[in-house]
């Protein structure tokens, strides 16, 4: 609730309480925890200022550039 500000779907809260079990069943709780935490910032209600809703949709491409495009990406999940 925090992480999302009330935000999570329920589609994206079935998953994540899906994963979860599996992980607890298998490598215990410590794992579990990691697991959610990693899953919840990968959600499209974490890093958002609204409701976001899943049409089902195919996504519209965009036009592609005329040069080749290189982006860094950087998850710092070590922590507080």
């Amino acid at each position: 609730m925090l992480l999302t500000s009330g935000r999570l779907s329920t589609d994206s809260k079935g998953i994540i309480e899906t994963a979860y079990a599996s992980e607890y069943a298998s490598r215990g709780p410590t794992s579990a925890l990691k697991l959610v935490q990693q899953l919840i910032t990968t959600t499209p209600e974490f890093n958002s200022n609204s409701i976001a809703y899943k049409t089902g949709e195919k996504r519209v491409s965009a036009t592609p550039a005329p040069a080749p495009y290189k982006a860094i990406v950087v998850l710092a999940l070590n922590g507080g």
